[in-house]
């Protein structure tokens, strides 16, 4: 029969265990730490991937469960940055398109290289973000950490219930009245 849980020994022996896994945690962290800042650089997808890797690499234990689990909220926290900032750009070429031409383009190449040098990639799944014409606005999101287009993360109709894990950059405004 196993000791209560409150058992004295039972704590000193689950301390132990923790204090041995964050020893071994941080022992691979610093002999990993330029890999892991490499692979933070990568985009979503690879970095995705990889973290399976360090699953099984590390013993699917509590401190692989901990450092996959950091890997997973960085590079998703940074691909979300990493789709506003391009989103943010091509905001910027799309008002600058609207301006010259007296509306918005049909699709993102229009904006090359008058407007931007380059179309920004959506961090998700290195291709383009996702742009609709809608009436006289646009709608422009990200794939989102799914890496599928789930539409723009909102239904329709002005409802702003979430659908979808998308990055939502801008939503015509007609719909969110």
């Amino acid at each position: 029969m196993p000791p209560p849980r409150g058992n004295v020994v039972e704590r000193v022996f689950q301390d132990a265990v923790r204090s041995y896994e964050r020893r071994q945690l941080r022992k691979w962290a610093l002999t990993h730490r330029d890999d892991l800042f490499d692979l933070i650089k990568q985009p979503y997808p690879a970095i995705r991937k990889r973290r399976q890797g360090l699953w099984e690499e590390l013993g699917q234990n509590d401190a692989a469960g901990k450092v996959t689990s950091f890997v997973s909220e960085l590079a998703l926290t940074k691909a979300v940055t990493d789709a506003g900032f391009s989103g943010a750009a091509l905001i910027v070429a799309l008002e600058r398109y609207r301006r010259a031409n007296g509306g918005y383009p049909e699709t993102l190449d229009a904006l090359v290289p008058m407007y931007i040098d380059e179309i920004p990639k959506d961090p998700f799944t290195d291709s383009a973000l996702v742009y609709k014409r809608a009436g006289e606005d646009y709608q422009l999101h990200s794939a989102g950490y799914n890496e599928k287009d789930d539409g723009g993360g909102f239904i329709p109709e002005g409802r702003s219930r979430q659908r979808g894990d998308d990055v939502v950059i801008h939503w015509p405004r007609a719909a969110q009245d």
